[in-house]
């Protein structure tokens, strides 16, 4: 996890591009409940996870939106997911539930050194 000001930074880098920030998915609310962390994130959905990431959308096309999922950590890592309007709720759910098991799987894999 990163400290506030980072949070603000990937937030305002999101928004510079379009991006709104939809969802927090932290592994405890207590990450939150610093003041300067629960200003930045005001506006979103906060849940429980075992992945510490930020989920932005934005329209991609007339008829698309897309959603980024970004990792909170140092080493930025973000995956993207390209709904279309016509899915229903339960389906973008499903979909964005598949995309935060990928990163969850892409994290857990131990660096190599070439």
């Amino acid at each position: 996890m990163v400290d506030a000001d980072s949070i603000r930074d990937i937030v305002a880098q999101y928004a510079d591009h379009g991006w709104k920030l939809r969802r927090v998915l932290v592994d405890s609310k207590d990450i939150v409940s610093d003041p300067k962390v629960a200003e930045i994130l005001a506006d979103a959905d906060v849940r429980i996870s075992k992945l510490c990431a930020l989920w932005f959308s934005r329209r991609s096309r007339p008829d698309r939106e897309a959603w980024e999922l970004r990792q909170l950590s140092a080493s930025p890592y973000a995956m993207v997911e390209v709904i279309p309007d016509d899915v229903d709720d339960d389906d973008r759910e499903s979909r964005l539930r598949a995309v935060e098991t990928q990163m969850m799987e892409h994290t857990k894999r131990p660096e190599t050194s070439h």
